[in-house]
């Protein structure tokens, strides 16, 4: 190998070291990142079968259950009307 081949091989080298390098570290960062599952479980939180019947589906139980109701008139602001 002479010189001018050496220095091609080594800009190679170190061109695909640049592109790759920065890459693989999001792919390790994505890999060890904590994903959180979370889903919508029609019944909830009335009906905690659901959730156990999910749990046992999907073969993870959620970290966060959450769900949102309907709270009523806010009697202050009726008055007010």
């Amino acid at each position: 190998m002479d010189r001018r081949q050496f220095l091609r091989a080594s800009v190679a080298l170190l061109a695909t070291t640049l592109l790759v390098t920065p890459f693989s570290r999001f792919a390790v960062a994505a890999a060890t990142a904590p994903i959180a599952l979370g889903a919508y479980i029609s019944g909830m939180p009335d009906n905690s079968l659901a959730l156990h019947q999910f749990t046992t589906m999907v073969g993870v139980a959620p970290s966060v259950v959450m769900w949102y109701q309907d709270c009523g008139p806010i009697p202050a602001l009726m008055s007010r009307a």
